[in-house]
């Protein structure tokens, strides 16, 4: 039994795993990078806002610090002016203030030069050298004018002459000479020690009586402090900190070395300072406007800053500094990056667990599916594997809708298997019947052939003799096509090769008298036509080699006779011609029992016929048209 074809499927290019599972996979996907993508907007959003306010937290840390730095020779200054008010004839007692200073500096790691100087050019002080030595000095009469610095006790009093500086007088120094010009306490501007060129500035208090400035108490710290409290800031690993003065020169900024003053005696401007960082910065911010806590973004050589500005918020005496932070954003960002590179191991490694779930899903969706595809498949083409029933069956028993689909589809199979073998057997006796109809129409044709021929033994008349052996041969041709069915099992159809071969085959046989040196030639391809079609075009190819045997090759006349059935556009073409002598040579053209026999039949085909002459008389042609 041939298998039904199924047409092919022109749109159906994937899997149903591929169809259900790229669109879920690339929803998957395309929601994890929108959420992700969401996620890295809006941080960095609000990372901006962040690090302004770190690095105004940055700038207010380092104002308290600075403002805490500055408030303690202030309070000490003010508390010194208070004692040498108290004191009843401060001039003739210098030696009590070096003890108090050098306690002073004892006790206060952040100052470097506690003095007093009196109108009179006397003058008192206790100071702080660079490898934490402490020493007490002394200007005026006694030292004829000469500033003598002295190693000192625990208890304050000299020990041993350190150094003397000829021609110092304290009333000519920057600290002394603006407060007692003014006559209130106040900041000195930066100036250079008398005894070593560090800068400094100092905090000085008038010493008062009736109106009169009687001396003035100073004390000092130096730029070199502030530089060295700057480094103690962690956020100078990274960036610059920096205290500007109101017209933007640099009292301090992190990094090596403190400042120094340029050719001209003042402080540098921050943009020809020695740090490369705050001369580039110092375009984008307002170093010589009136500070408020201001947060300011630039990019310099392709690096991205944040940059706070403040001034000093308990500036009483007018001081005017102002703090400056300048740090990278990468300073604020790269825990945040850090955190974006863990976040998106953790956005791969869910996305890889959402796709392997999702691929999961759908294999347990799909394979079943395929399953039951292919058991429908092999359905569809007559086949009932023991295989295919068995994963049916075992689909059958899952408790969901694939489940009961399968157990649906199984007792379907089992229906349609029952029905099929009940088909099959039926048809098997069907084709058995046929079959032994076939076989016994052609056994009765061959029968009445032999009796035509033994009634021929006792005609003598040879008109006769030709109708009988006419008969037979037509009877024969019918024959053929019973035997062909029988022999070949195709009950519907013949093959015209085999069937005309073996009529041309009988004739040339039964009419080798008349044509003994004639071929007869078939040509039928591999064309099939039905009983209906196929029994008309052997009788009429059985007339016209009938006639072509008979009249086309008298005497020892040799030749040749051609059969040939093609397929043509609108159906069929069936042409029967010799090589003979042609109709008008041969007599045949006349109308006879054979042309008309030959048009009846071509008229149960439904078709036309041509008889055709060659215009040498030679040979004859006959052209049959029929649908298919």
């Amino acid at each position: 039994m041939e298998s039904i074809s199924r047409p092919e499927v022109p749109w159906r290019r994937y899997s149903l795993r591929t169809a259900i599972l790229l669109p879920l996979a690339s929803l998957v996907l395309l929601g994890f990078l929108a959420s992700w993508t969401l996620y890295v907007l809006a941080s960095r959003a609000s990372m901006g806002d962040v690090m302004e306010r770190l690095v105004l937290e940055t700038t207010a840390v380092l104002e308290v610090r600075l403002s805490s730095m500055l408030e303690v020779p202030r309070h000490v200054g003010i508390t010194n002016a208070e004692y040498a008010r108290q004191v009843k004839s401060p001039e003739s007692d210098l030696a009590l203030f070096q003890r108090v200073f050098r306690a002073q500096l004892e006790e206060i790691p952040e100052l470097n030069i506690a003095a007093v100087g009196f109108s009179d050019g006397e003058y008192s002080e206790a100071q702080r050298l660079g490898d934490g030595r402490i020493l007490v000095g002394r200007a005026g009469r006694s030292t004829k004018g000469a500033l003598e610095s002295w190693t000192c006790g625990q208890d304050g009093r000299p020990l041993e002459l350190y150094s003397s500086r000829p021609g110092y007088d304290p009333r000519t120094r920057p600290w002394y000479k603006g407060r007692a010009a003014t006559g209130e306490p106040g900041w000195s501007s930066v100036y250079s020690y008398y005894s070593n060129q560090d800068l400094a500035v100092s905090a000085g208090i008038p010493i008062l009586s009736g109106g009169e400035v009687l001396g003035v108490v100073s004390v000092t710290i130096t730029l070199k402090g502030i530089h060295d409290f700057l480094n103690t800031m962690p956020q100078a690993r990274r960036g610059v900190l920096a205290v500007l003065d109101p017209e933007g020169r640099v009292i301090g900024v992190s990094g090596k070395f403190p400042v120094t003053l340029d050719d001209e005696g003042r402080l540098p401007a921050a943009e020809a300072c020695g740090n490369t960082l705050l001369s580039k910065a110092a375009a984008y911010l307002p170093l010589r406007e009136k500070p408020g806590a201001s947060a300011f973004r630039f990019r310099i050589e392709g690096v991205r800053y944040i940059s706070g500005v403040a001034g000093l918020q308990n500036d009483e005496w007018g001081l005017g500094w102002k703090v400056i932070a300048i740090l990278p954003e990468s300073e604020f960002t790269e825990r945040m990056t850090e955190s974006d590179v863990q976040g998106g191991f953790v956005f791969l490694l869910l996305l890889s667990l959402a796709l392997f779930i999702a691929w999961l899903t759908v294999d347990g969706v799909t394979e079943p599916l395929s399953q039951l595809e292919s058991a429908v498949r092999d359905l569809s083409d007559a086949r009932f594997s023991e295989d295919s029933g068995r994963a049916v069956r075992t689909l059958a028993r899952r408790r969901d809708e694939i489940g009961r689909l399968a157990a649906s589809f199984d007792a379907m199979r089992t229906r349609l298997l029952s029905s099929f073998e009940s088909l099959k057997s039926n048809l098997e006796e069907k084709e058995v019947l046929l079959k032994e109809v076939h076989h016994r129409v052609k056994n009765n044709l061959q029968v009445i052939s032999s009796m035509l021929s033994i009634q021929a033994d006792e005609i003598e008349d040879p008109r006769a003799l030709d109708a009988f052996a006419a008969c037979q041969e037509r009877i024969l041709a019918m024959a053929f096509v019973h035997e062909g069915v029988y022999q070949s099992g195709l009950y519907t159809e013949v093959e015209m090769e085999e069937y005309l071969g073996r009529i041309c085959s009988s004739l040339r046989w039964s009419r080798a008298a008349d044509a003994p040196r004639v071929d007869i030639r078939v040509d039928a391809g591999e064309i099939r036509l039905p009983l209906s079609q196929a029994i008309p075009c052997g009788l009429i190819v059985n007339e016209l080699a009938v006639n072509s045997l008979k009249h086309a090759f008298p005497g020892d006349r040799t030749g040749t006779v051609s059969v040939r059935l093609a397929m043509e556009r609108e159906g069929y073409s069936l042409v029967v011609e010799d090589d003979g002598v042609g109709a008008a040579s041969s007599g045949s053209s006349a109308p006879g029992i054979g042309r008309t026999l030959v048009e009846s039949l071509v008229s149960q085909l439904r078709g036309e016929v041509r008889f055709i002459s060659r215009s040498d008389g030679s040979g004859f042609r006959v052209e049959v048209r029929f649908g298919p």
